[in-house]
Parts: C-alpha cells; sequence; structure tokens
C-alpha cells in the first residue's frame, strides 16, 4: 500500500499570528499614549509649580517693597508745570494745535471727552487736590498715542509724573466705547451700506471690507519670549484688522504672540467663525442672469494695493 501523505493547514497557524501581531502593535500604541499622557501630566504640573513659585515669589517682593517704602511727602513736586496744556485748552495757542498734537479737532475732543467722563473723571475723595481732569486725561493718552513718543515727555509736557500718564483712558475707550463704535455689520441694511460704498469706490463686487495683519512691537517678555519673536526679527503682537471703504476699523484681534501666522490668527479669530457659522448678515447678488449668487466676503489689503495700482 502506499504511504498516506499528511496535509497540514497553515491557516490557523497564519490568523495566530496575525491575532499576536495585533495585539502586539495595540499594546505598543498604548504604551505610547501612556506616555505621552505621562509627560503632558509632567508638563502641566511643572508648569502650575512654576507659577506657584512666580506668584509668592512677587508676593514676597510686594511684601518686602511695603515694608521699606517711604510714605508719600508730597503730592506736586516743585518745577512742574502744565502751562503748554493750559494755553491750548483756553485757546491762546491757534486752533491748529489741536490737529498737531491731538490728531482731531477741538470739537471732535470735546465730544470724545463727554463720552468718557463718567469713567475717567477723577475721584471726589482722593486726597489729591491736583488729580487729573478728564480733559487733561484724555490729552495726555492722545499725545502719547500720535506718534508713540516718549512717556517722559509727554509727562514733561502736561506738568506731570511719569507714572500718572497711565492707560486709564485706553481701558476706558477699549471697555466701553470699543463696542459702541468699533462692531461688523448687525443687519442686511448696514451690509449693504458697506457693500455698495465699498463697490462705488474700489469697483468690488459684494465686498463689504479688507482683512490685514500687522505687528506691534514690544519688550522682551520674561517667559515663553521665542512665540513673540516675529518673522520681521523683533518681539510683537499679531494684530488682525478688518476696516470698511472709509478706512474705519469694524473688527480688530489682538491677543496672539507674533510667531503665530496670519492664517492661524484668521481661522480662530470671531469674525472668521461668524462667517462660518453664517452669523454675519448676508445679502447674495447675482452679476450675471442665471449665474452663481456671490455672498459677501472680505478683501486681502495686498489685493487692494494690486487693484489700485493696476
Amino acid at each position: 500500500m502506499a504511504p498516506r501523505s499528511t496535509v497540514i493547514s497553515f491557516a490557523p497557524i497564519v490568523a495566530l499570528s496575525t491575532l499576536v501581531a495585533l495585539v502586539l502593535q495595540l499594546h505598543g500604541v498604548l504604551l505610547l499614549w501612556k506616555i505621552h499622557q505621562t509627560r503632558q501630566i509632567d508638563a502641566i504640573r511643572i508648569g502650575l509649580l512654576r507659577k506657584k513659585s512666580y506668584f509668592f515669589r512677587n508676593v514676597k517682593q510686594l511684601k518686602q517693597r511695603d515694608l521699606y517704602r517711604k510714605k508719600r511727602s508730597c503730592w506736586h513736586k516743585p518745577g512742574r508745570t502744565d502751562l503748554w496744556w493750559k494755553n491750548i485748552w483756553t485757546g491762546v495757542v491757534p486752533e491748529e494745535c489741536w490737529k498737531e498734537n491731538f490728531r482731531m479737532s477741538r470739537a471732535a475732543f470735546v465730544n470724545l471727552v463727554s463720552e468718557l467722563r463718567p469713567y475717567i473723571s477723577p475721584n471726589p475723595k482722593s486726597p489729591n487736590h491736583r488729580a487729573l481732569s478728564a480733559e487733561k486725561k484724555v490729552a495726555v493718552a492722545l499725545y502719547f498715542l500720535k506718534d508713540t513718543g516718549s512717556l517722559r515727555m509727554t509727562a514733561n509736557s502736561f506738568g506731570i509724573a511719569l507714572n500718572t500718564a497711565s492707560a486709564v483712558v485706553c481701558q476706558a475707550i477699549s471697555n466701553y466705547l470699543g463696542p459702541k463704535y468699533l462692531h461688523l455689520p448687525e443687519d442686511e441694511e448696514s451690509m449693504r451700506e458697506k457693500v455698495a460704498e465699498f463697490e462705488a469706490k474700489f469697483g468690488m463686487t459684494q465686498a463689504f471690507g479688507c482683512i490685514d495683519g500687522t505687528h506691534i512691537p514690544i519688550q522682551c517678555p520674561s517667559e515663553n519670549s521665542q512665540d513673540f519673536f516675529c518673522y520681521k526679527q523683533f518681539f510683537s503682537l499679531s494684530v488682525q484688522a478688518v476696516c470698511d471703504y472709509k478706512g474705519s476699523f469694524m473688527d480688530v484681534e489682538c491677543k496672539w504672540p507674533g510667531s503665530v501666522h496670519d492664517a492661524k490668527v484668521f481661522a480662530n479669530s470671531s469674525i472668521s467663525a461668524k462667517l462660518r457659522s453664517n452669523k454675519l448678515p448676508c445679502t447674495f447678488q447675482t452679476p450675471i442672469p442665471g449665474g452663481v449668487k456671490i455672498p459677501n466676503y472680505l478683501l486681502v489689503i495686498q489685493l487692494i494695493h494690486c487693484f489700485l495700482s493696476a
């Protein structure tokens, strides 16, 4: 008789080896994920410890400063004078000095002061009898902002101390007047007006504004300074602005470090979210009969430059 041949099936062996390989791969993925989670937790813990140490160090420094600080001996140092400001305010100097020094007319200055007065008026209970008036506070802020001049020169021009020329006026403008005057179109009528004026001035259909980014120079931050170093080779904050046909601001984003690309700033901005979720009023237009309806859009400012130079 012929010997019987034994047939060995390799299918179970292949299936078993495949299963073992998958289990090993899954185990490796879980191990990597666990390592990643551990590193993240360690990084968070180290960051919290660093902030805690920084906080207690600052508290200790503040206590030492209050302990050794001398009490205020006077509210006004002799030699300081605000005669220049008094001459402008009382009308001794020509009216043209208002625009040269404050970038606005006297009437516009008075209107701005009247809107800010409830928020920046001096405290009547203050022991300083020479507390700055609302007019002087606004004038100090505008004089400093007109050409980003020296803070010391501004203080000397108005006869005040260096630390008196603070940012209180800018904070009041940002908190109270910003939402009133700086906003995107809120209804279809205002959107149609922006679109019509933009088309009349630049010839671009359905565009309601221009968008671009810029960099505001800042001092080198004490932490994560590399994030604020921009491609222009200085430390900055990245600012995204949207303007209408008159060049008036409608939306401003200023919260990203200088190294962040403009595309990322726009993708994470409030106006991008409103455009994606259709929360902005939209007016469609069909330039060609039977064609595609064109929605409203923003124009990148470089395209405006190319369009005007063509």
